[in-house]
This record gives structure tokens, sequence and C-alpha cells, in this order.
């Protein structure tokens, strides 16, 4: 292995570890939305709908999801390994940010966040594991790409392993949950996959097959990733023009990739079809958020003003929900890195040997991405540089080729800046992100508040149900909202929660868990709000849990609980 690929390889190891290690829970962009979408698949087995669709299409406000418009794949990883870990009824419970919490932090933190962190947290740091493998390959297929761009210098690769595995935004995203990093690295794949197409002037049947079920699985990932439709077109149409004699073959083997990508990820579009009437669900996700929209008398002025330094600020380093800047020497190296690179292509880009196919689709990607990402900020207030990184491995091995273009510089020079960027990626890490984001609970944090919770629908042993159930009946069939009522001897101390969930371990509600609401008394009058979501004539299941101190590191296989007991709505 080369060194500095080697060396970038550890950096894309290191740092994501170190940021899904420091970065508190959720405090990743839509984080606590990405867990939230797992939890649903891990415990209901079914896909979430587009927030605030249930009506419009008959649905429950329960199979609601605020990112319900992404497709499952990402997920589904993450619910096997919650499956697997043993802990698929895990949900997610977040609260805003109050004050006398870190201006850092989007959400609250307790107790079960500070170390030895509890097992949920520990869980949502393993869940985050596969954000840093997505990231090792992309630097690997980054490294590739520049290997088939410009094949006689294969400092180029290795610069643009670098450059992508230090810059901190893309450390930061690596390590905390987001489906856009499987999509970056799947779409990176495909551009690999088209450029070895490219450079051999055919496409195998072989390599057809694994392009359409690359493809396929991008789209079943990410939106984001339909940009490889319009770059894999280009690509057999410049292998149709490039090889006359095999076009038949050609054509057929392009066939084969659209049957293939039709057949991974078509039945998702028929769904939203079915559903929302739109393949894209474009309108369902427009209704969900009309407040982020862009008005329209300000289209003009919100690109042409705040959208570019925003987007730029947030693609170099924007950490948490967009909450602390990355320090401004960033800022100053990708500017002059991204300067010094356009510099060199327009002066002596042709000497770089170039490929030159593999050159339009590596600028066809990273203009199709831009253009998406400006399309998308035409609609919302969306400016965040994560929605470039679909392009990222592009963009860096056109960054280094540019580079190397300039005039040669010193061996020691080069060693020294190549290595100057580890050093500052990971002084960022230690000493600008970790103690913004340090998690200290204040007074106001409950000593049983929790980011993630286990075991809602999961019976513990008969030993620890101690708590006795007392109304409504088991089995009972009710047709207006019940108290319910429980007895136990735990201390005055004692607080207590209400779950709720069918016979297949789907979670309706955990009262404290879902909606902060804790009872230190023996009972609790269910709102008519709850009821009216609820599902008529289904088996439904209930239990009481005390809540455990987190403060004193009680989990919740320590708590005690009661039987779980049955109930009809009417």
């Amino acid at each position: 292995m080369r060194p500095w690929l080697a060396v970038a390889l550890l950096c894309q190891l290191g740092l994501p570890l170190g940021y899904a290690w420091t970065t508190p829970a959720f405090e990743g962009p839509d984080e606590n939305d990405h867990a939230y979408y797992a939890s649903h698949l891990a415990h209901r087995r079914s896909l979430p709908i587009v927030l605030r669709s249930a009506k419009a299409i008959g649905g429950s406000p329960w199979d609601e999801a605020s990112l319900g418009h992404h497709p499952p794949l990402y997920y589904t990883l993450l619910a096997i390994t919650m499956h697997a870990a043993g802990a698929p009824d895990t949900i997610p419970s977040w609260k805003n940010a109050a004050d006398g919490d870190r201006p850092t932090h989007h959400w609250r933190h307790g107790y079960d966040e500070v170390a030895p962190v509890s097992a949920e947290i520990t869980l949502l740091r393993l869940l985050r594991g596969w954000s840093v493998l997505c990231g090792l390959a992309s630097v690997l297929l980054t490294h590739r790409l520049g290997r088939l761009l410009v094949p006689t210098q294969p400092g180029v690769a290795d610069a643009a392993a670098l450059l992508l595995a230090c810059l901190p935004q893309w450390s930061f995203m690596h390590g905390v949950l987001d489906n856009g990093n499987l999509a970056s690295t799947l779409g990176l794949a495909t551009l690999v996959l088209l450029a070895g197409c490219a450079v051999q002037g055919r496409v195998t049947r072989a390599r057809a097959a694994a392009l359409g079920v690359t493809i396929g699985l991008a789209l079943i990932t990410k939106l984001t990733c339909l940009f490889l439709l319009p770059v894999a077109g280009t690509a057999w149409l410049w292998l149709l023009w490039r090889d006359a004699p095999r076009r038949g073959a050609t054509f057929g083997a392009g066939m084969l990739t659209l049957a293939l990508t039709g057949l991974s990820s078509a039945w998702f579009f028929v769904r939203n079809a079915l559903l929302y009437g739109d393949a894209l669900a474009v309108e369902a996700h427009r209704a969900a958020y009309a407040t982020n929209r862009v008005p329209e008398d300000l289209k003009w002025g919100w690109l042409f003003g705040d959208f570019g330094p925003q987007l730029g600020t947030s693609l170099v380093g924007n950490f948490g929900w967009m909450s602390l800047a990355a320090p401004w020497p960033w800022l100053v190296v990708v500017a002059g890195a991204a300067l010094a690179a356009l510099l060199g292509w327009i002066w002596r880009g042709r000497r770089l040997g170039a490929h030159p196919a593999v050159l339009l689709l590596t600028l066809a990607t990273a203009a199709l991405v831009a253009a998406q990402v400006l399309r998308f900020n035409w609609d919302f207030f969306q400016p965040q540089g994560r929605y470039l990184f679909p392009a990222a491995g592009a963009l860096a091995v056109l960054v280094a080729a540019g580079l190397a273009a300039l005039p040669a510089v010193p061996t020691g020079l080069r060693v020294l800046l190549g290595g100057a960027l580890p050093v500052g990626a990971v002084a960022t890490l230690a000493f600008h992100f970790a103690p913004a984001f340090a998690v200290e609970p204040g007074a106001g944090v409950a000593r049983e508040y929790a980011s993630m919770v286990a075991g809602l629908a999961t019976p513990v042993p008969p030993e620890r149900q101690q708590i006795e159930a007392l109304e409504p009946a088991d089995g009972a069939e009710l047709t207006a909202p019940p108290t319910f009522r429980w007895r136990a001897s735990l201390g005055p101390a004692a607080r207590y929660t209400v779950h709720m969930f069918n016979a297949e371990g789907r979670v309706l509600f955990g009262t404290h868990e879902w909606a902060g609401t804790a009872f230190d008394g023996d009972h609790w009058p269910m709102p008519e709000a709850y009821w009216a979501m609820i599902p008529m004539g289904e088996e439904l299941w209930w239990k009481i849990r005390r809540l455990p101190d987190r403060a004193a590191h009680e989990s919740v296989e320590d708590v005690e609980e009661s039987p779980p007991r049955r109930l009809v709505r009417r």
C-alpha cells in the first residue's frame, strides 16, 4: 500500500471514530430522526410514511416519521444491527436544549451520556460504526478514481484520498448517523465502475450487472443519488459512440444494467406512487416541510445572498446543527487549494494526461450534484455542504489533479504540507470540537432523562415484575380513554412511565420516552389525544416501568415493571 494512502485511511478511521465517540447523542444534523427511522423499522418491520401524510392517505399518525420520505436501505442496516444487538425496541428520546445548556447543543443531554455511558448510548455508537465503514470505503474509491483519471501520476490519487479524509465536515458526518454516508459510497462506487468501463472502452456483462445493482441500491438509499442516472447515460453514449463494432453488445449491457437497477429499486418508487400519487413523494415532502420553503419573492435573493457562504462554510466544517464552525484556517486552506487547483487546470491541465472520458464523468458528477443542491435550495432553506458529499470524491480528485498540474513542489515541502492536514484535523477534533460539545448535565436535567431507551416492548423476567397493574383489567375492551392504575412499594422517589405496544412488539408510545411525561403517583388518565391515535379493534399490550436513575448509572435492566396486560379499543 502506498504510504500516503495508508495515512489517509488511518485518518479516515481515527477521525470519524473520534467524532462518533465524542459527539453527544443526536448532535449530528437530523441524527435523532435517522435514529427514529431505524427504530421504526427495527420494531415495526414496516416503512414509515411521510410526516403529516397519514390523514391524506388514510394511515396512522403512529406510522409517520420526519424522514419518512427517505428510501430505506441505510436504515435497514441499522435495524438489522439493532436486532443483532438484542435491542430492536430501543427508541430515541430527545428534548430541546434549554437555557444553561451549552450553546453548541441542539438537544438536552443527561447522565446516560456521562462515562460509563448507558447500554443505549453504546448501541448508538455501534450504529455510527456504519458511517465510519462507509467513509473508509469512500476514501478507497476516491483513490481508485484518481488512479483512473490520471494513471501516470499516482500522487494524484494519494492527495485526493488525504484531502477527503482530513476535511473536517467529512470526518464529522462520518462519525454520526446519516444515510448520506452510504449514498456517497454507492455513488462513488458507481462512478468508479463507469470510469473503469471508459478506460477499457467497453462494458462486460459482469460490470453491467454490478452497475445495475449499485445504482439500484444507491437509489433506495437516498434520492440525492438520482444524478447517477444521467451520469450512467453519459457513459453509455460515449461507449456507443467510441466502439461502433460493439454497439450491439454495449446496448445489451446497458439494458442489463437498467433491468437490475429497476429490480433493485423500482418497488420503492411504485410504493410512493400508490401511496402519494408521486413516485418521488415530492408533493408530500413539500407539504410536510412547508414552513421551511423559500418564499417566491426571496428565491433569487437567497441563492445569490447567504446561500453560497453558508454552503461553503458547512462544506469545510460546521459541526452539530451548524452551531460550531471549523477554525478559520481551514477555510483558507480549502479555498486556497480549490483556487490553486483551478489555476493548475487552466494553466497546465492538458499536460496531466487525464483520461478524457473519466474526466467527463467526474466533471458531470460534480456539476449534477451541485445542480441538485441548487434546485433543492430553490425550494427549501438547506445550505448544508453535506448535500455535496455524493460528489466529494470527484471534487477531491479534481482538486488533487489541478494541484499536480502546478510547478513541482520539493519533496520536503510536500511531506510538510501533507503531514499538516492530519495534524490540523486531529487538533480540530481534540481541541476545538470535543471541548465545545462535552456533556455536563446541568441542574435542570432530570436524573431519569435519557437520549435513547431500550426495552419498551420487551417484558422483564418474573422476578423483576414487582409493580402490580390494577386498571384497566387484563383484556379490557374500552370505548373511552382509560385511567391506568398501579401499585408499587418502591419508595417515594420512584417515578414511572407507561409503555404501549402491540402483539408483534410495535411500540405505540412511552409516556416519558416520547412525551417527557413521568409519574410519581399511582395512576395516569390517558389524554384524549393519545386515545384518538390508538388503532381500533387491535389487541394491544401495556406495562408500567419504574424509570431508572441514570445519575446512579441504573439501566433498564435494573428496574421493576408490571407484567404486560392487554386492552382493545372498541
